[in-house]
């Protein structure tokens, strides 16, 4: 799973080169079953199996090479047939009919694969969205988190929480109405995007309440950041944030306690007088 600035992508995507080498395996695998095919004669029906490299291609690969697979293991079982058999056919158009049929199913296949693929992954990333504002929400966060927390343990790399809302938001829902307040909302994850590196994840837990995770950022970073983004808002935007930061240089216990001492620090800000962050790396939650 791979989580961009509030985007996910829960179904394990190969890489390039990954696909073109399953692709070329399978098709190695549809010729073996041709073969297999041929040597166990025309009597013996063969064709499911070659159902099983063109569906893996159709899942892993993409629509286009499930289609090629699917052409090609109609033309591997119309080789195998042709030459297994003892007798020819009874008339000429049924090899081509046959292979017509052979190739129209795996292709229907292919076609329902690809669907089923393509809707998982929809439902995965919709699951970890905020349907609002496009951020992440709090269950991709807590993933996104963990995975930090494991490479702190292992290689000793330090990272970064921003949690921050905006100042008087009930304001601006009392007096402009909840439309104007979804619009304020969108703004600023907007701007918050524009502002971050496409490793960092920015989360909407509910109402105006954000967290921002910064992979593998010390305080310096974290500071440098959050003070762009403070003046980003500042400049762009019809209201002002207030914002905790909590840098992570030793394994906590768990997220739930870096969302608390976050938070505290966004509450010391707000209690401050509000357009301001308040910083720590020192855990201080029981």
């Amino acid at each position: 799973m791979d989580l961009l600035l509030g985007r996910s992508i829960p179904i394990k995507e190969l890489s390039r080169g990954s696909k073109i080498l399953l692709f070329a395996a399978m098709l190695v695998v549809i010729l073996m079953v041709g073969i297999v095919d041929y040597v166990t004669g025309s009597e013996l029906a063969f064709s499911i199996f070659y159902l099983f490299p063109v569906g893996i291609v159709a899942w892993y690969v993409g629509w286009e090479a499930g289609v090629t697979a699917s052409v090609a293991s109609g033309i591997v079982w119309y080789l195998a047939d042709t030459f297994s058999r003892g007798e020819p056919y009874p008339a000429p158009f049924v090899p081509a009919w046959n292979t017509g049929v052979r190739v129209l199913t795996f292709l229907i296949v292919t076609v329902l694969i690809t669907i089923l693929h393509d809707t998982l992954k929809r439902e995965s990333l919709n699951a970890r969205v905020d349907p609002l504002t496009g951020a992440a929400n709090s269950r991709a966060f807590y993933e996104a988190t963990e995975m930090q927390i494991s490479l702190l343990k292992r290689y000793q790399r330090p990272f970064s929480i921003l949690y921050m809302d905006i100042d008087n938001f009930k304001h601006i829902n009392d007096e402009r109405g909840h439309s104007a307040g979804d619009t304020a909302l969108q703004d600023l994850v907007s701007t918050l995007k524009q502002n971050l590196r496409m490793a960092d994840t920015i989360t909407r837990f509910g109402g105006d309440e954000f967290a921002i995770l910064l992979a593998e950022a010390d305080a310096g970073a974290a500071e440098v950041v959050s003070s762009r983004i403070q003046s980003a808002i500042r400049t762009k935007l019809p209201y002002t944030c207030s914002m905790g930061v909590f840098t992570c240089s030793s394994p906590p216990r768990s997220v739930d306690e870096l969302v608390e001492q976050v938070d505290n620090l966004m509450y010391e800000a707000k209690r401050a007088g509000k357009d301001r962050k308040m910083s720590s790396s020192t855990l201080s939650v029981s």
